[in-house]
């Protein structure tokens, strides 16, 4: 599979107020803002509580981090499960990756998640489509 050289992918712009219509909208609160895991100045939304004013979150995680590791400690998967458990409604863009640990430890037998398959590859900005498919995953 290939690998991207950097976490820094944002979401297109329609695709976001589409789904913001459908699930929203989207609060402008962003717990992984873009570019954030180079800026140490940027906050981590993987270190603190979210406000629990904040509406519905949209996160396009950093896909390198999605996973919760004894390194690393917690992983975004994890992080927005633990928050739609605590009232938060978020949607979640992710790799659609069903048969990794973290699909089935915190959106499969969650009964707080449900899962939308996306159609197509997405193509973040001026690049060739994502080299796989994607999934929107909507917890609390």
């Amino acid at each position: 599979m290939n690998k991207s050289r950097t976490d820094t992918h944002a979401t297109p712009p329609i695709l976001r107020d589409t789904w913001s219509k459908k699930y929203g909208p989207f609060s402008e609160f962003d717990p992984c803002p873009l570019g954030g895991l180079e800026d140490p100045a940027v906050p981590d939304g993987l270190q603190y509580d979210w406000p629990i004013d904040s509406g519905t979150v949209f996160v396009n995680p950093p896909y390198s981090r999605l996973k919760s590791t004894k390194k690393h400690g917690i992983g975004w998967v994890e992080k927005m499960a633990n928050e739609g458990r605590r009232g938060r409604r978020i949607v979640a863009l992710l790799p659609s990756r069903t048969g990794v640990s973290w699909f089935h430890e915190y959106i499969y037998i969650n009964d707080n998640a449900i899962v939308v398959f996306l159609r197509g590859r997405i193509k973040f900005g001026t690049r060739n489509s994502a080299p796989f498919d994607n999934m929107l995953v909507i917890f609390g």
